[in-house]
């Protein structure tokens, strides 16, 4: 048997959040559709008989179910299928029950791809996309805050626990990272450098250094390099020796004593090379380079007359600085960020 929300003030809904007053914490409220990876209004509420009691069973999120409420003479019957959604597949959020202290308040959503939780995060309020990062493992915290633009990244960071917000950008590319705090105050965006790792912190330093509207202010310190003698099984066991190898990583950067960028060799050919080979012999002497004060769109638009991957930055001496990643060229071209992992499908 099912019923409309009204008389809804005292019935409560018992979940993974505990116990929460339906037209108070439940009715008219942002909700988390799982299974449809998206965020709902729950515009009318419908029970069912169990035993003794009454059991929420579904979210209506259709219009008529806003007018069921308010006009209930006039529009009768249930809600049709595709309208009618799942209360196991719903998470509410804990800002919306202060009287309830949730234990693991979006413990689904966190199985979601970081992608689609950085949309949900992006579809609810300051408050709520804070609630949804604090839940979440430090590694799927951070590879969501990727995908978010740097000023909403910036936003969330800065409302974190000190501890949690350095771990975060510790754990997220160097660019990425610097993009973040560069958006934040500087007295806070030290305070998080001086929690952070010393190395990673040195990293996003000298990423800050650089003007945002160059080709420096785009790349990336994260990359593979190695002497311009190195052999490709040297390479290889060099790339298996890095406590954290870069991600992605598409080339190896040959370069001499003083780091000038000589070639690159692709990952490709090294693994298909015998260990024995010379790097330069395989490399691509011809793999195009940009300096560290091109313009961002001049950087984007080599990588994509090149169909590169990456693409290296170096200063006026040559000397190696850091690489753009194609996603990053992509932003410029594509300001939509859900277009990174399109691009990303087209990497060389």
């Amino acid at each position: 048997m099912t019923y409309g929300s009204g008389g809804t003030r005292s019935i409560c809904a018992r979940s993974s959040d505990g116990r929460a007053l339906l037209r108070r914490d439940i009715l008219d409220k942002q909700l988390i559709d799982i299974d449809g990876r998206r965020v709902i209004r729950a515009n009318d509420l419908w029970l069912a008989r169990s035993g003794p009691r009454l059991r929420l069973v579904g979210v209506d999120v259709s219009g008529i179910g806003l007018w069921r409420r308010l006009a209930p003479a006039a529009i009768t019957g249930r809600a049709e299928a595709d309208v009618l959604l799942d209360w196991a597949d719903i998470e509410s959020f804990a800002t919306d029950i202060p009287m309830v202290r949730l234990r693991s308040p979006h413990a689904r959503l966190a199985k979601l791809h970081p992608v689609e939780i950085a949309r949900i995060v992006e579809s609810v309020s300051i408050r709520q996309g804070q609630e949804i990062l604090e839940s979440l493992d430090e590694k799927t915290a951070a590879d969501t805050v990727q995908e978010l633009s740097p000023e909403e990244a910036a936003d969330l960071i800065e409302r974190l626990a000190p501890e949690q917000a350095a771990g975060i950008l510790e754990e997220i590319e160097p660019d990425d990272a610097a993009d973040v705090l560069a958006g934040i105050e500087d007295g806070q965006a030290e305070a998080l450098l001086e929690q952070m790792d010393p190395e990673d912190a040195a990293d996003v330093r000298d990423l800050l250094a650089y003007e945002g509207d160059t080709a420096a202010g785009m790349m990336t310190t994260d990359l593979a390099a190695a002497a311009a003698d190195s052999t490709a099984g040297a390479a290889l066991a060099m790339v298996r020796s890095m406590e954290e190898p870069p991600n992605p990583l598409y080339h190896i950067y040959l370069i001499d004593a003083e780091e000038h960028l000589a070639v690159a060799v692709s990952l490709r050919d090294i693994v298909l090379a015998p260990p024995e080979t010379a790097l330069a012999d395989i490399a691509d002497g011809a793999y195009p380079r940009i300096h560290m004060n091109d313009e961002p769109r001049q950087v984007a638009h080599t990588m994509a007359a090149y169909n590169l991957s990456d693409l290296p930055v170096v200063d006026d001496e040559g000397r190696l600085l850091g690489i753009v990643l194609v996603d990053d060229a992509m932003d410029v071209l594509f300001p939509d960020l859900w277009r990174r992992r399109l691009a990303q499908a087209f990497c060389r």
